[in-house]
């Protein structure tokens, strides 16, 4: 008799996912569990030769959970269940290519869901924008009137007008909210400013630019990673804050890494580098700070963004978007 039921409300899930996926379960001869459901409609983008975690929303996650990714030639190093989601880290060799997600729940899995998980991860070729002088071409990057764009071996950095009026636009780096962008920043840090992402809808004469942007990382001194800002849902009408309070090595080149568009629930970390050379900025071996986001931000095009201080005492070194 459970067999039977089994096969009727398995056929059931496969037309009303949604309904059914939060409250019941697949049963099968001697083996009741509730089945697995990714809710999370982004593409998942991780790029070559790298090592990288992505989360993934769903129901019915538990600490049992385990993840295939039929012909993947990477390796996945662990899935982690953190509250409700699941942290899934990957290695990946030189093949690109896209690949379906499959959530193993002992005895049933998201696929008896017609879909669902179908070709959501994709490697690719990701390669870093390099800031410093002979490094790459930035044809649309704007800055407010009265700022100028300078750029040595040291990496990129900007003068005139002042915090927080300052603002850094990479418009040809744009992309859309839902695509579950990763933008990554390499940078040393000897001052104050804040690094992130912003929207192409923002009052560019306003003179509290964290008011305006998306959700930007705030270093409030050179030591110091004091915390996030951005705005409440509608650029320019207040500040939203989630506090970090965070020491880090002076003078060291650190990493932003920002998932998933930086969005709320997004996970966000900061890693110091061995050093400022291009090979080291895909090194993630020394984690400063992680955390997930609680960013209000709901503009859709989104574009990464600084609001740098005067002067060159902090540099821009790479950019990268996967």
């Amino acid at each position: 008799m459970k067999y039977i039921y089994g096969i009727i409300l398995s056929s059931l899930l496969l037309f009303t996912p949604l309904s059914f996926a939060a409250r019941t379960a697949i049963f099968e001869e001697g083996c009741s569990y509730s089945t697995p459901y990714i809710t999370s409609t982004s593409l998942i983008k991780v790029g070559t030769g790298m090592t990288d975690t992505f989360v993934l929303e769903g129901l019915n996650f538990s600490s049992e959970s385990t993840v295939s990714i039929p012909g993947f030639e990477g390796v996945i190093e662990n899935v982690n269940y953190v509250d409700g989601r699941l942290e899934i880290t990957i290695s990946t060799n030189e093949t690109e290519g896209i690949y379906s997600l499959i959530i193993h729940n002992v005895c049933s899995t998201n696929s008896e869901f017609l879909e669902n998980g179908n070709n959501q991860l994709q490697i690719t070729s990701m390669e870093w924008l390099d800031l410093r002088i002979n490094g790459d071409d930035f044809s649309n990057l704007r800055v407010r009137s009265g700022m100028t764009v300078h750029r040595d071996e040291q990496g990129m950095y900007f003068s005139g007008i002042g915090p927080w009026a300052s603002w850094v636009k990479f418009e040809d780096q744009g992309f859309q909210r839902g695509e579950g962008t990763t933008v990554e920043w390499i940078f040393n840090n000897n001052d104050y400013f804040m690094i992130g992402i912003g929207s192409t809808e923002t009052n560019e004469l306003g003179y509290e630019q964290h008011k305006e942007a998306e959700w930007l990382a705030y270093f409030s001194s050179a030591n110091y990673f004091y915390g996030m800002f951005g705005n409440i849902g509608t650029p320019g009408s207040y500040y939203h804050y989630q506090p970090t309070n965070v020491s880090i090595p002076v003078g060291s080149t650190l990493k932003l890494k920002m998932e998933n568009d930086g969005k709320k629930d997004a996970r966000i970390t900061l890693y110091e580098l061995p050093s400022g050379n291009k090979s080291d900025w895909n090194d993630e071996s020394v984690v400063i700070y992680s955390f997930i986001s609680n960013s209000l931000g709901t503009q859709s095009n989104l574009i990464p963004f600084i609001l740098p201080a005067d002067g060159p005492k902090s540099r821009f070194l790479g950019l990268r978007l996967n």
